[in-house]
């Protein structure tokens, strides 16, 4: 098996989540919430939050992220938390 770097230029890497065609990942110490699309696209979102250790997708597509302030529901397509 050949591995291929889809992406790079992070620190720590945490929770990674794969729906569909998207990897969902954090980066624990550079902080934000990441999500990489099959076209090799990646968007951030929660830049400013650091520490998102955990991260589940829910059945409707919100994001549940867990941190040192506890749990989040966090919703991609409005930004709202």
């Amino acid at each position: 098996m050949k591995l291929e770097t889809v992406a790079s230029g992070y620190c720590f890497l945490e929770a990674p989540r794969a729906d569909s065609d998207v990897l969902w990942f954090t980066d624990l110490l550079i902080g934000g919430l990441y999500r990489l699309t099959a076209r090799k696209k990646t968007d951030v979102f929660l830049a400013d939050s650091k520490h998102i250790g955990g991260v589940a997708i829910n059945h409707d597509g919100a994001i549940i992220l867990g941190g040192k302030e506890g749990v989040c529901w966090f919703r991609p397509e409005s930004g709202k938390t």
